[in-house]
């Protein structure tokens, strides 16, 4: 197989990752951006990432995004020195989830914009 083939489609990465919501020590919840989601968008530290509404249940990241529930910076992990995100607060609030538990599916779009949808 020549390196110009395409990859067969049993090699290819799932079109979407799902994470868990969990509670923090302070009480509030919290869910990290999977690192892949990052590498989709070909974020780096310091990006400004912008967050709309997609559906009720969904809201869109990234670049070539409208800023109507805010905005984001990517981080770096201090350990790896990788871009690195917490899902915003104001995602919790908009996608009203309450408690722990809850999976939240990031699917890609294009090479600007990833969704996050709570599953449900």
């Amino acid at each position: 197989m020549s390196s110009s083939a395409p990859m067969p489609e049993r090699y290819q990465p799932d079109p979407w990752i799902d994470t868990d919501v969990f509670a923090e020590h302070t009480g509030r919840l919290g869910a990290l951006m999977p690192q892949q989601a990052m590498y989709w968008i070909d974020a780096t530290v310091g990006d400004r990432l912008c967050v709309a509404p997609k559906s009720p249940t969904e809201v869109v990241v990234g670049y070539t995004v409208p800023n109507i529930l805010g905005d984001l910076r990517v981080n770096k992990n201090s350990r790896t020195k990788q871009p690195f995100r917490k899902v915003p607060a104001f995602c919790f609030d908009y996608l009203d989830i309450e408690e722990d538990g809850e999976t939240l599916r990031f699917r890609k779009i294009d090479a600007d914009r990833f969704v996050i949808e709570v599953l449900r």
